[in-house]
């Protein structure tokens, strides 16, 4: 891999659902300024926590101007392209997974058969993916160094499936959550039973390692959340600040909803799952009885 980087001339796509830096950054220093250089990998707390896969890769995304990084949560995908050399297998961007390690992994790595759309698959890495900037970096990094403080250890690392890109919150109070979570509810929920199903339903959806308490419950969840094609999306839409019909409306002629979904508790259900797991990325307010939105943007780069 290291030698058709060192001959790629204008485009390197990198896609592994984990990346180790001192693999990763090898291949970026033999790429030139002038090649475009796109990563998509996943960012799940408790993977990052138990080091497979390294938040650090950032940095050196963050120095080049030609190169992009992109998160997409139910990546399992392994896919490498240098100009017209392009590569599909299961060996990850990691030591085990390209055979740089003492104990490497049993893997494959081919050349793409010519009944692979890889133009297609592209297109839809960059409409799924979400463009990491500082802010999202200095998130994750913090939620790695609270979890490591807390009591959650590597051995909760699981196998789950991510988050789909057309994932909506549906719970309309997401303290409802934790509650089915940790099969708290009983009487606690208003309506129980039907509340309980749409959060159940949620759950299923946002696939949650087992047995977290509250606190890492919402640290986890709210990762989860800040780097969904949704809330980047709400964010984008929100910074300016955006009045409830405004919000309502965008919904009504975006993508995102289903035939059946209501806007106005959509909107609803946004605004509560942000101000409760992402209360520090959104500045809520309350003026003559109308409620606004506002998620203030933040330089890509660092200052």
């Amino acid at each position: 891999m290291l030698d058709a980087s060192a001959h790629t001339h204008c485009i390197a796509v990198f896609c592994s659902p984990f990346i180790k830096l001192h693999v990763l950054k090898p291949l970026l220093d033999s790429l030139g300024d002038e090649v475009q250089i796109s990563i998509f990998t996943r960012w799940r707390p408790l993977e990052l926590l138990a080091g497979v896969s390294d938040i650090k890769i950032w940095h050196e995304v963050n120095l080049r101007d030609n190169c992009s990084l992109h998160l997409i949560d139910n990546l399992h995908a392994k896919y490498y392209r240098f100009d017209e050399t392009k590569l599909q297998g299961s060996a990850n961007l990691t030591g085990r997974g390209l055979g740089k390690s003492n104990n490497p992994n049993l893997e494959l790595l081919l050349p793409c058969g010519n009944s692979f759309d890889w133009r297609e698959f592209e297109e839809r890495l960059l409409l799924e993916g979400v463009r990491v900037n500082q802010s999202i970096y200095n998130y994750y990094d913090s939620l790695c160094k609270q979890l490591s403080a807390s009591e959650v250890v590597a051995d909760l690392v699981c196998d789950t499936r991510g988050l789909p890109s057309d994932w909506i919150p549906r719970t309309e109070q997401p303290s409802n959550l934790f509650l089915a979570y940790s099969k708290r509810g009983g009487a606690r929920m208003v309506d129980f039973e039907h509340r309980k199903k749409i959060a159940c339903e949620d759950l299923e959806m946002l696939d949650l390692p087992k047995n977290l308490e509250l606190a890492d419950f919402k640290r986890i969840l709210g990762a989860q959340l800040l780097s969904s094609k949704y809330c980047q999306e709400v964010f984008s839409f929100c910074e300016r600040p955006q009045r409830f019909g405004a919000g309502r409306m965008w919904l009504r002629n975006g993508k995102f909803l289903r035939e059946s979904d209501d806007p106005t508790m959509i909107w609803q259900n946004t605004i509560r799952w942000l101000t409760y797991f992402l209360p520090e990325k959104v500045v809520y307010t309350r003026p003559r009885h109308s409620e606004i939105l506002h998620c203030p943007r933040v330089q890509n780069k660092l200052l």
